[in-house]
């Protein structure tokens, strides 16, 4: 079941993830989906940042074996705080190369196993879903 479905080809989309693992039901961490600064979608998951392995970790591509990703990406951010909805909003329509003005909204984190971590977490509950 792919929340964030259809995509059309040749058009530039705004995709955001957020984990808050104190955002889920009964202790749960809650994964949401943005697209072009709209929540599509939410998923409580039992995992946890720490306990989550840094192996196998691709943008485009799964780990389980289903089909790589035809896409281009012009950027790639890691925040290291859980951005609301005003602030991914905020990022859509400032585009890339560009820091959202949000209060509280920090640089960019340069954590980038924690976000391919996201992306494989993400993907895989997708996967368990289907």
């Amino acid at each position: 079941d792919d929340q964030m479905a259809p995509y059309a080809l040749n058009q530039e989309y705004h995709i955001a993830l957020t984990l808050d693992e104190d955002g889920g039901t009964g202790g749960n961490s809650l994964i949401s989906f943005y697209r072009d600064g709209v929540l599509e979608g939410t998923i409580d998951a039992n995992d946890k940042l720490a306990n989550i392995s840094f192996s196998n970790m691709w943008i485009g591509r799964s780990q389980f074996g289903d089909g790589t990703a035809n896409a281009s990406y012009n950027e790639f951010r890691i925040y290291d705080m859980v951005l609301d909805q005003a602030a991914i909003a905020e990022n859509t329509q400032l585009g890339p190369d560009q820091l959202s003005g949000v209060a509280g909204v920090p640089e960019p984190s340069t954590l980038a196993l924690l976000a391919l971590s996201l992306v494989a977490l993400a993907s895989r509950r997708r996967r368990v879903r289907a």
